[in-house]
This record gives structure tokens, C-alpha cells and sequence, in this order.
């Protein structure tokens, strides 16, 4: 801390920064440094247990409700879950409380649809966005009952609408170009969703569509990037755009047993999502999304080919020490430092650096996916197989 101080202080006899400039400078550069500390002091269970704090931190009226953030005011669906998660993967899910968290996430479901919703969180796009919303908290419910060793009260009846859902090669490539595109979200959601059905509730009817997105998707993957994304590819906002596209797609695909047919390619493309920070991404204060997805695919390349070996253990070592900056002394983590984050509602709605259920639930997965990388038989995260969030296992 007093080198980044002593840093700044020559900066600031020399420059002019803007208002607040220079001190958002020495506060990010300090998370570095916190980071890096806490990743060369890194000792799983003290982790777990300042993770685990936080997360009884922000459990309201009952052990088993929740709100987003202590500057949230009402507990909700999305909350819980990924509570659920959290204590899934730090070992504190009791046998005895696992029917509890069952009846706690029937509750949430609709009898109609199989859907998961909440008043609570009620807006304009719940039910139409695959980005956050009622398939994408379907998604995370299904493997929050993974977690629990647990089946949900209603069948997905929601799926019926999409089975005879597909893509072509065009609107694949299309989904890269435009930002807003909310299409490769949706087909997560939807194939994961369908996944689950098929393995948890023998339901055959979805196989075909399955199968034959899964063809789609292999057959037009560019030999080049290992992506769906167009070569060469030098813009650093577009190639990371095609990685989180791709995270998405791989999730079903690794699930199902299909091989990454350019582990190669992969790993080149996604090396290059690195900052000198460590995050995957072309900002600085890469998003907890960003960090993950590339995190993913590096993990899932690096199973079926020697190629980078070293890069890549050198990249995940960046990263882990990027993803611990992103923790906060509450033991919470951020999505994105430096930046107020509203997840799809005001009930989920947090000022800049404010720890939050979401960020510390994809944060910790992320560092607990890099830990059994670097360190394998040392790492002690319990890690649940369950199509969508826990492919990579």
C-alpha cells in the first residue's frame, strides 16, 4: 500500500488529474495490491470462512432468506439461489437443511409453467430477457437443487414452446456482431434447461433439438479461433464478445460430451482476452462475466491438449490474483470494481464496489474452478456437476 501511495504522490505533484480522478487511481491500484496480497496468502478455509460471513451478513428474518446486498431491502428468489451456491461450494450445506432449501425453491416455482419467478422482482423483462430474468433464474434454481441433491416440484413445461427451436450458421456469426443480442443467453438456458429434463427427469421429448443445436453449433465453429466469430478478429471488444457467446455454447456442448474441435485456436483467442491486470476483458476493471467465461474455456481447452501449458498456468496465476481485488473486507465480492451494478431490478441494484449474492457466487466459482487448476489435490471447493453453471467439473 505505501509504494502504490508513494506512486501516486509523485503523480500528483505533476499533473492536473480531473476531480476524484487520482483518487479513483490510488483506490483501484490499492485493490490491486490487497488482491495480490490475498492471493499469495491464500488459504482455502480462511476464504471460505470470510465468504460464508458475508453471505450470513445479508440473510434477513430467516437462516434461509435473503436479500442481494446489505443495501438491498427485500429478500428474493435470485438471492437465494445463489446462497444456495455459495454454501454448496464452501461446505456448508447440512443433510439436515437440504429439505428445507427444497421447499424454500418450490415455493418460487410455477405450477403452469415449471418456471421459477418473483414477485418481488416483477418488471418490464422478466419474462422476456435471457440476460437475467425468469429462464435464466429457472436455470440457476435447477442447479441450485443439483446442489442439494434435489428434484423441483412441477415439471419445465416452459420448454414445450421451444422444441422445435434452432439456429443457422447466419444468425450464430450475427449474435457476435451485435452486442444487445440476447440469443446466446437464451439458447443456454433453454438447451441447459432441456439437459436437465432429459437427466434428472428422463424426459425424451427435447433430445432432437438438442442434438440438433449441439450439430449446428460444431459444424460452424471457425477452425481458426475456435469461436463463432469471423478471422482475423483484432478488435479487443468484439473477440471478447465472441468469448462470452462462447462460454455459452460450450457449456451445453462440453455437458454433452462433445470435444473442443480447436483446443488450440480456443486457447490463442482467449489468451488475448487477457489485461495486464489479470481480467479477461479490454477494460481494466473486467466484469466478473468476462472473467469467468474466459476462465471456462482456458480450463476446458487445457484438458485436451499440452499446447501453452505454461501460458496458461501463467494466465490463470494472473487471474486469480485479479479475481481476489475484486473481494471486499466484508468477504463479499464485486461484479465489476469501480462500478455500480444493477442486475436486472432495484432489489438488485448496488452503488460501486458494494459486495453483492451475484458477484460473490460467480467470483468464488471462478476462484474455486482456478484453484483446482493450479493446485489440483490442495483445492477442497465442493464442485457439483449440473448442466449450465457446472460443466466444467
Amino acid at each position: 500500500m505505501k509504494i502504490v501511495k508513494r506512486i501516486l504522490s509523485r503523480f500528483a505533484g505533476s499533473i492536473s488529474p480531473a476531480p476524484n480522478e487520482l483518487w479513483r487511481e490510488q483506490s483501484f491500484l490499492e485493490s490491486i495490491a490487497e488482491g495480490t496480497k490475498r492471493a499469495f496468502e491464500f488459504e482455502p478455509a480462511a476464504f471460505k470462512q470470510a465468504v460464508s460471513a458475508f453471505v450470513d451478513s445479508v440473510a434477513m428474518d430467516t437462516e434461509h432468506s435473503f436479500r442481494y446486498s446489505l443495501s438491498n431491502t427485500k429478500s428474493n428468489a435470485y438471492a437465494m439461489v445463489f446462497a444456495v451456491l455459495v454454501r454448496r461450494m464452501i461446505g456448508r450445506l447440512s443433510r439436515q437443511e437440504k429439505d428445507t432449501w427444497k421447499t424454500v425453491l418450490d415455493t418460487y416455482q410455477c405450477k403452469n409453467d415449471g418456471l421459477f419467478k418473483d414477485p418481488v422482482l416483477s418488471n418490464h423483462h422478466f419474462d422476456s430477457s435471457d440476460w437475467w430474468g425468469a429462464r435464466h433464474l429457472t436455470l440457476l434454481a435447477l442447479n441450485a437443487y443439483d446442489a442439494i441433491d434435489r428434484r423441483p416440484k412441477y415439471e419445465l413445461r416452459f420448454l414445450n414452446e421451444f422444441i422445435d427451436f434452432d439456429v443457422c450458421e447466419a444468425d450464430i456469426y450475427a449474435i457476435n456482431r451485435d452486442e444487445h443480442s440476447d440469443l446466446d443467453n437464451k439458447l443456454m438456458n433453454v438447451v441447459c434447461a432441456m439437459q436437465y429434463c432429459r437427466d434428472r427427469q428422463g424426459v425424451t421429448s427435447f433430445d432432437t433439438t438438442i442434438e440438433s443445436i449441439n450439430r449446428t453449433l460444431l459444424e460452424c465453429i471457425n477452425p481458426e479461433t475456435g469461436l463463432w466469430i469471423e478471422s482475423p478478429c483484432d478488435d479487443p471488444d468484439s473477440l471478447s464478445r465472441a468469448v462470452q457467446c462462447a462460454y455459452h455454447y460450450y457449456s451445453f456442448l462440453i455437458y454433452d460430451g462433445n470435444k473442443i474441435p480447436y483446443p488450440s485456436r480456443l486457447i490463442d483467442s482467449v489468451l488475448r482476452t487477457q489485461n495486464v491486470y489479470g481480467g479477461y476483458a479490454p477494460r481494466r476493471n473486467a466484469s466478473a462475466c468476462e472473467d469467468i467465461d474466459s476462465l471456462h474455456l482456458l480450463l476446458a481447452a487445457a484438458r485436451l491438449t499440452d499446447y501453452r501449458q505454461q501460458e496458461m498456468t501463467t494466465s490463470v496465476k494472473r487471474f486469480f490474483n485479479w479475481a481476489m481485488a475484486n473481494q471486499n473486507a466484508d468477504g463479499g465480492f464485486v461484479f465489476s470494481r469501480q462500478t455500480a451494478f444493477c442486475y436486472g431490478h432495484e432489489q438488485m441494484a448496488t452503488e460501486e464496489d458494494v459486495s453483492h449474492l451475484f458477484g460473490t457466487w460467480f467470483r468464488t466459482l471462478s476462484i474455486a474452478l482456478a484453484s483446482h487448476f493450479l493446485w489440483r489435490e490442495e483445492a477442497t471447493f465442493d464442485l457439483h456437476v449440473s448442466p449450465g453453471y457446472y460443466f466444467l467439473v
